[in-house]
């Protein structure tokens, strides 16, 4: 038996709050600008779901961005 562990939707609805936060509170900074206030957001949230089967809700994530 093989239990595959993904990030829960909550926790995928949180992560795109929050990144829509990021882009709303800073719409006058270009893209480059905005990098180094999302980084460590996205590193933390992906450091912390890395274990597991979290590929696909990676790459749903990294479209959003």
């Amino acid at each position: 038996m093989i239990i595959l562990i993904t990030p829960t939707d909550k926790a995928v609805n949180n992560i795109h709050q929050k990144i829509k936060d990021v882009f709303n509170t800073h719409q006058t900074r270009s893209r480059i600008q905005l990098i180094p206030t999302l980084n460590p957001i996205l590193l933390g949230w992906a450091n912390y779901f890395k274990y597991g089967h979290s590929s696909e809700v990676f790459k749903d994530v990294d479209e959003i961005i």
